[in-house]
């Protein structure tokens, strides 16, 4: 398949080549063997391999992207001969406004099958007339179905403006958006701190025990032998560094790597059936707090903002606590709001900036310096003390 993206970089989530037997003969799984002119280096959850695997989740997945910009080509091997029906692609992030799609004969022979002149053009093709060529069509008439495609295309974008309507919500956010609402049922637990330590030590040194990763110590990944990531071409399997061993009453394997953890474990409860789709930081930590890979989805505590909010009116429902060090990849995506409103976001703290966007209390004067004390839960000698242009000043170390 050749692909021209008007100019763009081609740009395929999935290629599919179906028999007349309803059967995919371009998946990997079949024995088909796939390459391309070229992809892009950043996109690493989908390398050219995964054209034809058989998946299109948009939602957890990036698509296929050439390196370059311009004409590009995808070519797919069959593990044998077979007689096509008809053949698939799902768009990626660019559209193929130009493209042949060619088939290798017996005796060595390409022959074009499928020509962009054979179908009319996409409401998303944003070509000017002069460069677009139908099959049986005149100039003239090619400009028409253009024009009439461009005036679809306006007429959509105002259908959908004005069926959005003003936006509305079932409860009054704007003047209460932390009043506390009822859960389903009565909850056990009454708060929730969440460690979240992105890049931190590897899960299979130390609570996740893989019996298969020992076994296949010294050997390539199974599937993915060629993979090449940020780092450069995959090594083999290595197996952990440290020894498991059954800790506590409830024999819960723990490496040597923490002891003192493992024999904690009779308080601790483990989740490993986490899975994630992304071996990229930004995106894994997108679909650890919001469930998905892509930017622009609520974070956990906002959905939890949203569905209960608060014991307090005039403070944050939940706070995220910056690590000085540095912040996560993907940033505030991990305690924003998304597409709720803006309230339910988390309130960042950080330890070498003050709290932003504090607003003084109506009654207080701005040129008047006022003093509050606020007591830490760790005791009364450690006190912080505002004063009227909101800057907080610590009177005693907190240790």
């Amino acid at each position: 398949m050749n692909i021209d993206a008007n100019g763009n970089a081609a740009s395929l989530y999935e290629f599919e080549a179906w028999t007349m037997d309803g059967v995919n003969a371009a998946l990997t799984s079949g024995g088909a063997k796939s390459s391309v002119s070229s992809f892009a280096l950043a996109n690493q959850t989908r390398h050219f391999e995964n054209l034809t695997d058989g998946s299109v989740d948009r939602r957890q997945a990036f698509p296929w992207v050439s390196a370059k910009s311009g004409a590009a080509w995808l070519r797919v091997d069959f593990a044998q001969p077979v007689a096509l029906n008809r053949i698939t692609w799902h768009n990626g992030s660019s559209v193929p406004v130009d493209y042949t799609v060619e088939v290798l004969w017996p005796d060595g022979g390409w022959q074009i099958v499928v020509h962009t002149r054979d179908r009319l053009p996409r409401g998303d093709d944003m070509r000017v007339a002069g460069r677009v060529t139908l099959k049986n069509l005149t100039a003239e008439q090619a400009q028409v179905v253009v024009t009439l495609i461009a005036e679809i295309r306006m007429t959509k974008a105002e259908i959908s403006r004005l069926a959005a309507g003003p936006q509305t919500y079932a409860a009054s956010f704007t003047a209460k958006p932390y009043e506390p609402r009822q859960p389903h049922f009565t909850p056990r637990a009454t708060s929730v701190i969440e460690i979240f330590c992105a890049g931190a030590l590897s899960h299979v040194d130390t609570f996740d025990h893989k019996p298969e990763l020992i076994r296949r110590h010294g050997q390539p990944l199974p599937g993915n032998e060629k993979l090449v990531s940020f780092q450069g071409p995959n090594g083999n399997l290595t197996r952990p560094l440290w020894q498991f061993r059954p800790r506590g009453q409830c024999g819960e394997m723990v490496s040597d790597l923490v002891p003192h953890i493992g024999a904690m474990v009779d308080d601790i409860s483990f989740l490993h059936s986490l899975t994630n789709t992304s071996n990229t930081h930004g995106p894994a930590e997108n679909v650890l707090n919001t469930g998905f890979a892509f930017d622009g989805f609520p974070s956990m505590g906002a959905w939890l903002n949203y569905a209960l909010g608060s014991e307090n009116q005039n403070l944050p429902a939940f706070v995220a606590i910056e690590d000085p060090r540095g912040m996560p990849q993907s940033g505030p995506n991990n305690w924003a709001s998304g597409f709720l409103p803006a309230s339910f976001q988390g309130t960042p703290f950080s330890s070498t900036k003050p709290v932003r966007f504090l607003q003084r209390s109506g009654d207080i004067p701005a040129d008047q310096t006022y003093h509050r004390l606020i007591h830490h839960p760790f005791g009364n000698n450690n006190s912080l003390t505002l004063t009227g242009n909101l800057v907080a000043r610590g009177s005693a170390a907190m240790s």
